[in-house]
């Protein structure tokens, strides 16, 4: 009992020591139940409440110290500019797609409508005289038109002695032709032959004399109303009967001249000069001759007949006979490449025979080349032909038509000269015998496609024996000259030229 009675009191002493340590501590003293609870034998048992243990906040670690920012300087405070208004924001159209670019093609130039005329047999017609000489000769022996103006030439005129020559120039002013100029050569004299050709572009005149030394051409030019003299063109390699200025013709600034009885190849072979003018000064710049063999050459005539357009030159050789026999005839062609004149064709007729001349007169219009061969056989000895040509797209020409007269006859020469425009052709029979023996003719044709008809024949107006109409013939537009060298008058062959107006078809 003693021995439980001390246990107990030291149970109660280590109590109290726990709170007083507690109590220093600062923890909570623990709850003691006051309810004592006995044991079986009626001893009381003292309950041991568990102290309750107060943990204090876990310590922190110290946090390692990160150095402050440099300090960042304070920026100077700029003004605030003044506010823009806000645009009202416009919808964006919707976005049209993108075409995808056609290579332009290469413009194609414009066509040039020229009007096509036909001269039916009641065209208007005008007869004109050299109102300024009293001496003519073969007035209208050439003719040439560009225009509203008129050349013609009278070689046999007695201007500055018999036969020395002159020229002509007409205007035409409400619908009458006025003789505008007569003009020759400041160094002509007798047997001159002043005018045996003549051609006209524009302002510019060139008039052929082969009576001289040799030939001569003159070139005149129209300045402040007056046709003065401007060049005269002479060819000191031609042999001294050449006949340089036999045949002329001229474009723009470029002029050929035919010496058809030049020897330059073998004896009269013929030649043909081409001429080009800078500043008012003309040049030689080529002398073109036959093509073939030196003996097939002789008595060729190369030059007999010349014709230009912008791009090529036109011969007529009327005594070749490589093709058809002598005499026969042919038509060489030359264009120009790389400055120099080359021969693009030589023509002959399909059906051509020995005799026929086949290249005493030529015309051009674009590419359509229109050939005399006045002595052809078609409706009887010398009655004549003429043949039609068309250069095709490749650069070939081909015979298109051979042009025979309604009412040719026996000596007729039909194509002796001609004349080609937009689709109408004008052939000279000068030895018709339409308003008496030798009287002569025109024949006009019409072409549609490729077909030609004869539209009318054409006498000119008093028109009578001898007076060998068709002589020479020239067109421009709707406008056509004929010559009639033998014209007389007072007993004087005096010559005149006939002018006739066509109609649009």
């Amino acid at each position: 009992m003693i021995e439980a009675a001390n246990m107990r009191l030291a149970t109660f002493l280590v109590v109290l020591i726990g709170v007083g340590l507690l109590a220093c501590s600062g923890a909570a003293p623990p709850q003691i139940d006051p309810t004592p609870t006995f044991d079986a034998r009626g001893n009381a048992l003292v309950t041991r409440s568990i102290p309750t243990i107060v943990v204090g906040p876990t310590s922190v670690p110290t946090a390692i110290p990160v150095p402050e920012p440099t300090p960042v300087p304070t920026a100077i405070p700029v003004p605030e500019p003044t506010p823009v208004p806000t645009a009202i924001p416009v919808p964006r159209p919707t976005p049209v797609p993108t075409a995808i670019p056609v290579p332009e093609p290469t413009p194609v130039p414009t066509a040039v409508v020229i009007a096509k005329y036909s001269f039916p047999a009641e065209s208007s017609s005008t007869k004109v005289t050299n109102g300024l000489s009293t001496k003519s000769k073969k007035f209208g022996i050439s003719v040439a038109i560009d225009g509203d103006t008129i050349i013609t030439g009278d070689s046999n005129d007695f201007f500055e002695g018999t036969d020395s020559g002159s020229a002509s120039i007409f205007n035409i002013s409400s619908d009458t032709w006025i003789q505008q100029a007569q003009i020759t050569a400041d160094d002509i004299y007798q047997g001159y032959l002043f005018g045996e050709a003549v051609d006209i572009d524009g302002d510019t005149a060139v008039i052929g004399a082969t009576g001289g030394a040799k030939g001569a051409v003159y070139v005149f030019v129209l300045r402040n109303g007056v046709w003065a003299q401007e060049a005269k063109l002479v060819d000191l390699a031609t042999d001294s009967s050449a006949q340089f200025g036999k045949s002329v013709a001229i474009s723009g600034n470029t002029m050929v001249v035919g010496a058809h009885t030049d020897d330059a190849s073998e004896t009269d072979s013929g030649s043909a000069f081409v001429f080009t003018r800078t500043d008012d000064v003309w040049v030689k710049v080529a002398q073109l001759a036959p093509s073939g063999r030196i003996y097939t050459l002789r008595n060729n005539r190369f030059g007999k007949s010349v014709a230009i357009d912008s791009e090529r030159i036109y011969v007529g050789a009327v005594g070749d006979l490589s093709t058809n026999g002598t005499d026969s005839g042919a038509v060489y062609v030359f264009t120009l490449s790389d400055g120099n004149w080359v021969e693009e064709a030589k023509l002959h007729a399909s059906d051509g025979d020995e005799g026929d001349n086949f290249g005493h007169s030529i015309s051009v219009f674009n590419d359509t080349l229109v050939v005399g061969a006045p002595a052809d056989d078609s409706n009887g000895t010398d009655s004549g032909a003429t043949y039609v040509f068309v250069r095709n797209a490749t650069g070939e020409w081909n015979e298109e038509v051979k042009l025979i007269a309604s009412e040719g006859a026996y000596d007729d020469n039909f194509g002796w000269s001609v004349a080609v425009g937009a689709d109408v052709a004008i052939v000279g029979a000068l030895y018709a015998n339409a308003n008496g023996s030798d009287s002569g003719s025109l024949y006009t044709y019409n072409r549609t496609g490729t077909n030609w008809s004869e539209s009318s024949i054409l006498t000119g107006t008093g028109t009578t024996s001898n007076d060998r109409l068709g002589t020479s013939v020239s067109i421009s537009g709707n406008v056509a000259v004929t010559g009639a060298p033998g014209y007389t008058e007072k007993a004087k062959e005096i010559g005149s030229i006939h002018v006739f107006t066509a109609q649009l078809r």
